[in-house]
């Protein structure tokens, strides 16, 4: 690797969002960025090309993270093969939550939403650039919303983007067009009572919603995942109501 080129990275990540906002947060550091949609296709990605580094997604169809991981080490392992740094990013920000990560065999652990500084901070740590003993904490995850708490902070999302306003306005556009499947998707999962299938979906709009700093319907998408991880299907259904308005709130305010 060719320090002054920067890393080359791969980001196995299934969000859109999400792929864009670390692609462009790495290519500006002057790092290359190969994406995989997935844990397989990841996989795949690592076998035929060479990284220097991975930002592995956790929960991702077809293949999550911890799999994906899993099967990088051991094939490493069976060859005899140095250790690729994999860094973990996930919208999960407990502490068994990263035990999990590492357990599998990550190296590092970022928890999304994050900001600029703390991503290149855990990649440098890493790759050696940092002194320090073992993968430095979790970012703070979001609590309970506050009854004053804005539908839309634009400056805090700003600043998690490196102040990119028009990477913010074609984010929020990306959104914008994707909220109606996003509800869609968890009127099914209730409809047909999948609650692993409610859960998932609650979850990556909690994610997007992390990003944008939403942080009233971001509390509401949090509830609701809870409710589908334990199958509580009437609280899921008590939740959906207010789920939309605060979409509806924010999809009004990114619109003035």
């Amino acid at each position: 690797m060719n320090e002054e080129a920067g890393y080359r990275i791969l980001v196995v990540e299934d969000h859109p969002v999400n792929q864009l906002i670390t692609a462009q947060l790495l290519q500006k550091r002057g790092h290359s960025v190969s994406l995989a949609d997935n844990g397989r296709l990841g996989l795949e990605s690592w076998r035929r090309s060479e990284h220097d580094l991975i930002l592995m997604d956790i929960m991702m169809p077809e293949m999550d993270g911890l799999e994906a991981t899993l099967r990088i080490r051991a094939e490493e392992a069976a060859r005899g093969e140095a250790r690729i740094p994999i860094v973990a990013l996930t919208a999960n920000a407990l502490p068994e939550d990263k035990e999990r990560c590492l357990a599998a065999g990550m190296d590092g652990y970022i928890a999304k939403p994050f900001k600029p500084e703390r991503l290149f901070g855990e990649i440098e740590r890493v790759m050696g650039k940092q002194t320090g003993g073992g993968p430095s904490a979790p970012a703070t995850p979001v609590t309970g919303v506050k009854p004053d708490a804005q539908v839309f902070d634009r400056v805090d999302a700003l600043a998690r983007i490196g102040g990119d306003e028009e990477l913010l306005d074609t984010l929020i556009g990306m959104f914008v067009d994707d909220a109606p499947r996003y509800l869609s998707e968890l009127d099914a999962a209730l409809d047909s009572a999948d609650w692993p299938r409610l859960a998932r979906g609650a979850h990556d709009l909690k994610g997007v919603l992390a990003t944008f700093s939403a942080w009233r319907a971001l509390d509401v998408a949090k509830a609701l995942e809870q409710a589908g991880k334990a199958g509580r299907g009437a609280a899921a259904a008590e939740l959906l109501s207010p789920l939309r308005r605060e979409l509806d709130k924010f999809l009004s305010e990114v619109a003035r």
